[in-house]
């Protein structure tokens, strides 16, 4: 029988609960039973865990984060230009709203615009339109109706932020859980457990990146690392956090450890769940913990090249991924539209209806690639 580490009530068959030792939300497989009751598993999820998430969404979706349960729900920005967008993992840019502009004409007329993101959204509106102006012909604007694609004139950037007092207690959660599943007891996890009780704890972790601490790393994976280390000969109990291979977090879990030599390493790339075989180097002092909670082992230059290491080969997977897509798109639709009939041999006016259609299809494609590269400049 144990206790749970965020209340301290006893965990019994009707309070036990499976708690991730990193977060569904990003991507987590692995679940630790004993460790906190039901209700404490509610509660953090709905806060610690949840702004945690909302922290590193961006990151979720550039991964593109397969979830053991639910979906990464969408992103919305706004560009440079004031365009309001949504990002949905995997998928093509959307407008967050249809758009709707009605303009007066020196005639006496009006001028009716409409940006629907979908056929069906569109002739929803045309009907909405029917009522306020029923001189519309309503069938003849649906047969009227064309798919589209523009891209965006502005850009947009993500700040991501990370850390703080609400999803802290996430980091520092997934560090006692991984402890608990090694039988450490949470007697010797104090600072840890000091912080997940006491809404106005001290922290017990840092952020870090002076020197690597993962052996085994893959180039490129945006990998989800947790790792906890207790040593008998200095008491300590160490944790080393790592989120999409660029956010890392060393964490002192107590001082009083007295056990046997425990140490376990759970790693996962999040675009699949896939466990990684890597080792995780834990041999600070307490003189280095004192140093990294003093933010003397963290630099920006060292979070850059962090983060260019996987967020670099995954927006050039993004881009070649549309351009797949785009080029796909067109090549059926000139096949369709060439005038040749299945199974006919093509003839040079067909190949020519082809190319043009083609072209056609890719250019608002390229031209936005080409902006996009001369604004880099």
């Amino acid at each position: 029988m144990s206790n749970c580490w965020i209340c301290s009530a006893t965990i019994d068959a009707a309070n036990d609960t499976r708690e991730h030792l990193i977060p569904n939300s990003i991507g987590g497989r692995k679940k630790v039973s004993g460790f906190i009751c039901v209700s404490c598993n509610s509660d953090a999820g709905q806060t610690w865990d949840a702004e945690l998430a909302r922290q590193l969404q961006p990151l979720s979706t550039l991964f593109n984060v397969q979830r053991e349960r639910g979906t990464v729900p969408p992103l919305r920005v706004e560009t440079t230009a004031g365009e309001k967008l949504t990002i949905r993992p995997g998928e093509p840019l959307l407008h967050t709203h249809p758009e709707f502009k009605e303009t007066p004409l020196p005639s006496g007329q009006r001028l009716l615009e409409i940006r629907a993101r979908s056929i069906d959204e569109a002739k929803g509106m045309i009907k909405g339109l029917k009522k306020n102006y029923p001189q519309i012909d309503e069938d003849d604007l649906i047969s009227q109706l064309k798919v589209v694609e523009t891209y965006p004139e502005g850009v947009f950037h993500h700040k991501i932020q990370f850390g703080g007092a609400v999803s802290g207690r996430s980091i520092v959660k997934s560090c006692a859980a991984l402890a608990a599943s090694l039988e450490i007891p949470p007697d010797n996890c104090q600072f840890a457990i000091d912080y997940l009780r006491d809404p106005n704890g001290e922290p017990c972790f840092g952020y870090y990146n002076e020197t690597e601490l993962v052996t085994g790393r893959v180039a490129g994976v945006p990998m989800n690392c947790l790792a906890v280390k207790a040593d008998p000969a200095d008491g300590l109990v160490l944790a080393y956090v790592e989120y999409f291979g660029a956010q890392r977090v060393v964490a002192c879990l107590g001082d009083g450890y007295s056990g046997e030599p425990k140490s376990s390493v759970y790693c996962f790339d999040p675009r699949s769940g896939q466990e990684l075989p890597v080792s995780v180097s834990l041999t600070f002092s307490k003189a280095d913990i004192d140093q990294i909670y003093d933010y003397q082992k963290i630099s920006p230059e060292g979070m850059k090249t962090a983060f260019d290491a996987v967020v670099g080969p995954a927006v050039a997977e993004s881009h070649k991924r549309e351009q797949d897509r785009v080029l796909e798109r067109a090549v059926e639709k000139a096949f369709a539209s060439c005038g040749a009939e299945e199974g006919e041999i093509l003839t040079q006016e067909h190949l020519r209806k082809i190319a043009g259609t083609v072209f056609e299809e890719m250019a608002p494609h390229l031209m936005h690639r080409l902006r996009r590269i001369d604004g880099a400049k």
